[in-house]
């Protein structure tokens, strides 16, 4: 129910429904994540990042770091954001997500060689992906 009130813009009774739920099933890790993402979504970075971190207090995966690394990534704390994203891919090697967000992480401190390995290998996975199609349209953009 939650997911279809967020999904129909019902932001609060969505997140009453996921407070609920959560009271529920406290270390649903899935429950938590997708709590986060709908508060990442509503721009409530620090709610989102509670929900992420109560995800990975039950159990290490892919996809809390690297929901994690977005939160901390639009918190402009880059070091933490890299750290998380590159846990995921230890997790997952072919998180295509987390690959694109440690590329742009590279192309602001303009390492371009890494940058462009990795929006390479980013391709790669999955050529025919929207992550993939971002991936192809950022390496046009990169300096020689």
């Amino acid at each position: 129910l939650a997911l279809c009130l967020a999904m129909t813009r019902r932001p609060e009774e969505a997140s009453d429904e996921f407070k609920m739920a959560v009271d529920l099933e406290p270390t649903n890790s899935e429950l938590r994540n997708a709590f986060g993402v709908m508060l990442l979504m509503r721009e409530d970075l620090d709610g989102a990042e509670r929900q992420f971190r109560a995800a990975l207090e039950r159990g290490d995966d892919a996809m809390s770091r690297h929901n994690l690394g977005i939160v901390l990534y639009q918190k402009k704390d880059f070091d933490a954001a890299r750290g998380e994203f590159e846990r995921a891919l230890a997790f997952n090697p072919k998180a295509q997500d987390s690959l694109f967000y440690l590329a742009y992480l590279d192309i602001a401190i303009a390492d371009w060689a890494k940058a462009r390995a990795r929006l390479e290998e980013c391709v790669g996975m999955d050529p025919t992906s929207l992550t993939a199609g971002q991936a192809r349209a950022a390496l046009e953009t990169l300096p020689r």
